[in-house]
């Protein structure tokens, strides 16, 4: 005959997994929330100059980045080039037209801010031009985009 042996009553229970979906999940919840990707890709050269005073924006949801500077790759002319919403505007009156477009989705109290990232060896007069045609497209605010003397970029 066979003898059953009696199993001792010390041992652990096991860790129930029933909960390990939810585990699972509510990671990957909160890493696509946290996860902030960049929104464009540089097609335009440029490093900000630095400045001595400075003022930050308020409500940043309203800020359209302009690019301006050296084309990366494909430069036929030494002039500047100028990159918004991931295009490059060979032309100040692309840029215009652009920024046109732009204002035509705002309406009510808010109004687009136009912020310009200039690199520091652009002409002053590619970028007053810009300016220019900024204003005759309507524009009511710019502001010019330097980075911080500790800031490295």
């Amino acid at each position: 005959m066979s003898r059953f042996r009696k199993e001792s009553g010390n041992k652990t229970p096991e860790l129930s997994t029933a909960s390990l979906p939810d585990i699972v999940f509510m990671l990957l919840f909160f890493f696509i929330v946290a996860t902030v990707e960049r929104e464009e890709t540089f097609q335009v050269n440029f490093v900000r100059p630095t400045a001595t005073q400075k003022e930050e924006v308020e409500d940043r949801s309203t800020v359209q980045f302009i690019y301006v500077g050296k084309r990366i790759e494909g430069a036929k002319t030494n002039s500047a080039a100028y990159q918004m919403n991931g295009s490059i505007m060979p032309t100040l009156k692309e840029a215009g037209e652009a920024a046109v477009d732009h204002l035509a989705k705002f309406s009510g109290n808010k109004k687009p801010v136009f912020s310009l990232k200039i690199d520091e060896g652009t002409d002053m007069d590619d970028v007053n031009n810009l300016k220019l045609e900024l204003i005759e497209a309507g524009v009511t605010e710019v502001l010019y985009s330097i980075r911080d003397e500790e800031q490295k970029q």
